[in-house]
């Protein structure tokens, strides 16, 4: 009997793809970022995504109590962040 191949990679087949920006967790992108934004800011950033049009801007995805962060939604958002 041939084992069959689960529908999971098709599912995520594009989720890293270069024109949707690359998608990791939390934790590795303070790691990746700690010279730009301190844990606090990022957290504050989490915790006031709703107000702060970080949801919106769809550079965040909340998935089983995890937050993912898309690389090139966030910096654009960012960038249009007003001083």
């Amino acid at each position: 009997m041939e084992k069959q191949q689960g529908n999971f990679a098709g599912a995520c087949a594009g989720l890293n793809d270069v024109s949707r920006g690359e998608i990791i967790i939390l934790e590795k992108f303070q790691e990746k970022y700690a010279d730009k934004f301190t844990p606090g800011q990022l957290t504050w950033f989490m915790r006031n995504r709703a107000r702060n049009g970080l949801s919106k801007s769809g550079a965040v995805i909340l998935s089983a109590r995890k937050f993912y962060i898309n690389e090139r939604l966030f910096t654009k958002w960012f960038a249009s962040q007003k001083a």
